[in-house]
């Protein structure tokens, strides 16, 4: 979604950068429909239709194409109503349309970007689809530069590259809390604008996004196994293992890794020119494996020149000594195979780069007290000076020991308030060892009523898991009694943090959530929360059979995606509940509760491939995605137990009605079409000429 840059403006031949001067873009946003104004990009709206034909999608009049994505196609347009302004409009590539899943996935990206709120984030004005099918959105006009090259170009100076990364990581961050992830951040989806004459980051492209709760998709719908996503120079490790299903927000904190060691080394973590040389699979296989250099190894190497005419990378402005140490290890952090050992965030990302630039300690470096004397006696000079000897180590060892304990808290407690749904264990985990520090400020946020009611239920979570006295807090928060019904996603946190010790649930609150769990008055949500409650206390116990039906049709009817998430938090009785799942499943097909049955049943049967093949045959046409990607995710040859169960089946009888011949076709085609995916072609034609 970027202009081309040049010289001279094409209009009135003012200097400027792009093909236009400011002066003569503002006089045809004016008067759009002057000649000037359609060719002020460089093309004709007749390039994309026939020859004196003008090109449109719903209110929007092509002039260009911009450039292609996997997806789709970018043109530069002017929208002529209800306002006229040029955008960039973003269409499903003509003639790989007609596929359900990648109508889907297009869908997915219109909504991705529609939650962005960030200035940093290219904004999204509209979406549509044409009266033939094709979806399209419109989004701003970014006429801007990759952010390397930009860097490279300007000469910009260490200090200003560090402060432009971080308003990048603020952007991605951003998108993370609202549950999306990129996937796919590299230098070309950073693009840099300038205003006021400072430069201002936007980072596009969310075409490849998966969320990380399932809010925009039901992912085992959309999601297509066989595809590779994400550019492998920047590709994380777990990426590279999964074609991109298994990413996260760390999967993210990655790829600005490796933006962030091309922007000081001026080329990507692993060279582009060795991964074209080789297989995909040897090419995934040195993502996950192959070792990288700290950014000042590879410069003192020499990695970052090439000979003349090699164009994979810039050649780095920076030298290696300022980026030895703290820098260096900032950076390796951020690319740690191990997702574990990363940054949890891209806030804590940004966090450390500020700590580097305000001269603290940063959380990268080396646990070793020396480090963090030597970081004390450079801001405290003065100080240092006035004591000798073995006493000034001595007491800077102390102090430099004391910093970094209250640091590490503050930060973690600063995660752990700030924390979304999606990375809260985590956030959890770093305020464990620090919990007799902050026991006090987490039982002021639980007590304060103003504070959001995801802190709060953090809080609590962190003081139970070394506190068994909390556990009864937990229950009061999933049975709506602390500021609201939790979510799904909350309600299951909740449930995890009582199975430690579910004997520490006090009988009243069991009873007021079997209470909870029989009124037909109260919500769905409030009912499924007490259910989860009660799953986790008490599993086993016999009161169960009471109430399973009706816990499954509150499941199976609580939508698409509101199945999904439930389904987590109802596996402990799993079991109890799938003959009133499957009852569902049988009975109501086509219906969103029929779905949501089908949604549950390959969660509640993930790993079991003949359950599962035996319910994706006889499943409708909408029941059959959430089972078929179940049945991707067991591997080896999955799916083929399908035909196994046809063949024990036999034929139909000759009295057999029409209705019962076309059940039986149906199924066989399901089972055809699961060992197709599964690469099993010669086992399909004698299933399909059966009669």
């Amino acid at each position: 979604m970027t202009t081309d840059t040049g010289g001279t403006c094409q209009q009135c031949g003012r200097p400027t950068e792009g093909k236009i001067c400011p002066h003569c873009a503002v006089r045809n946003a004016l008067d759009p429909d002057s000649e000037d104004a359609v060719t002020e990009f460089g093309g004709s709206s007749q390039d994309e239709g026939r020859e004196g034909e003008t090109q449109y999608y719903g209110p929007y009049r092509v002039i260009r194409v911009l450039g292609e994505g996997g997806f789709g196609t970018v043109y530069l347009a002017l929208q002529t109503k209800p306002i006229r302004r040029h955008v960039a409009l973003k269409v499903l590539k003509k003639g790989i349309g007609s596929g359900k899943h990648l109508l889907a996935r297009f869908e997915l990206e219109r909504q991705a970007l529609a939650r962005m709120d960030h200035p940093s984030i290219c904004r999204v004005y509209d979406a549509g689809e044409t009266a033939a099918g094709e979806p399209y959105f419109a989004m701003e006009v970014v006429d801007g530069r990759p952010i390397n090259r930009y860097c490279q170009e300007t000469r910009l100076p260490l200090p200003k590259i560090l402060s432009l990364f971080r308003e990048v990581c603020s952007a991605v961050e951003h998108a993370h809390q609202r549950g999306v992830i990129h996937r796919d951040l590299k230098p070309s989806n950073i693009l840099i604008t300038e205003r006021d004459g400072e430069p201002h980051p936007v980072v596009i492209d969310f075409g490849i996004a998966k969320a990380m709760e399932p809010l925009l998709e039901t992912e085992t719908i959309l999601t297509l196994s066989f595809q590779i996503i994400g550019t492998p120079a920047y590709m994380s490790p777990e990426q590279a293992d999964s074609g991109g299903h298994d990413a996260d927000v760390r999967s993210d904190v990655y790829a600005l890794g490796s933006v962030l060691y091309e922007l000081l080394t001026g080329r990507p973590p692993i060279s582009i020119d060795e991964l074209r040389k080789v297989g995909i699979s040897a090419a995934l296989r040195m993502i996950r494996e192959s070792d990288t250099l700290p950014p000042s190894s590879r410069l003192t190497q020499g990695a970052g020149h090439l000979p003349e005419g090699k164009t994979e990378h810039l050649t780095p402005t920076i030298s290696a000594r300022r980026l030895r140490g703290d820098l260096d290890w900032i950076t390796m952090r951020a690319l740690a195979k191990d997702r574990q050992r990363r940054y949890q965030s891209a806030r804590a990302f940004a966090d450390d780069i500020g700590r580097y630039t305000d001269g603290m300690p940063v959380l990268a470096g080396p646990p070793g007290l020396a480090y963090r004397a030597h970081k004390f006696a450079r801001r405290h000079p003065a100080t240092m000076a006035a004591v000798a000897g073995a006493l000034i180590l001595a007491a800077a060892l102390l102090v430099a020991r004391e910093i970094s304990a209250r640091s590490d808290a503050q930060a973690a407690m600063a995660q752990l308030v700030g924390a979304d749904q999606a990375v809260t264990p985590y956030a959890i985990a770093a305020v464990t060892p620090h919990l007799s520090r902050l026991r006090g400020e987490l039982r002021g946020i639980l007590d304060d009523a103003t504070m959001p009611l995801q802190a709060r239920i953090n809080a609590s979570l962190a003081l139970a898991s070394k506190d068994e006295s909390e556990i009864p807090r937990l229950c009061e928060f999933l049975l709506g009694e602390k500021g609201g019904v939790p979510s799904a996603y909350q309600a299951t946190a909740l449930q995890a943090g009582i199975t430690r010790a579910p004997q520490s649930v006090p009988a009243d609150l069991a009873k007021r959530a079997r209470d909870i769990a029989r009124d037909p008055e109260k919500s769905r949500e409030s009912r499924l929360c007490a259910v989860a409650l009660l799953a986790g206390a008490l599993p086993t116990d016999a009161n169960w059979a009471e109430i399973t039906t009706e816990i499954a049709r509150l499941a199976c009817g609580s939508g698409t995606v509101g199945s999904a998430r439930w389904a987590r938090t109802l596996q402990p009785i799993a079991l109890r509940l799938q003959r009133p799942v499957r009852a569902i499943f049988d009975d109501e097909g086509e219906t969103p509760s029929g779905l949501g049955a089908a949604i549950l049943l390959s969660q509640f049967h993930a790993g079991d491939a003949k359950a599962l093949s035996e319910l994706a045959t006889m499943a409708t046409p909408t029941q059959f995605h959430p089972l078929e990607e179940a049945l991707r995710a067991c591997g080896g040859n999955a799916l083929s137990p399908a035909a196994h169960l046809l063949a024990e089946e036999g034929d139909p009888s000759p009295d057999a009605t029409q209705e019962e011949r076309d059940a039986m076709a149906l199924r066989r085609a399901r089972a055809g079409m699961l060992l197709l995916l599964n690469g099993d072609s010669e086992s399909i034609w004698p299933l399909l000429k059966r009669p």
